[in-house]
């Protein structure tokens, strides 16, 4: 297995930034209280899961001219 040539830019994309707040918004909601938790209707977090999939999926398709090599 051998990394993309533009592994080292993978931060800088949008679709990476969009899955780490999906995982920061997982993070917090694990962390919350079960009473908390109870609160939150399941419906909501499915919503949110499905969005956040959908831009995602929709960033990838999005050309980023600021991720270009100097010079390319």
């Amino acid at each position: 297995m051998k990394l993309a040539d533009d592994a080292h830019l993978i931060w800088k994309k949008w679709s990476s930034r969009i899955a780490g707040a999906q995982v920061a918004l997982v993070a917090l909601f694990v962390s919350l209280p079960d009473k908390w938790q109870d609160a939150i209707p399941h419906t909501i977090l499915a919503v949110l899961a499905g969005i956040f999939a959908l831009s995602i999926i929709s960033a990838q398709a999005v050309a980023q001219p600021n991720l270009k090599k100097d010079g390319e």
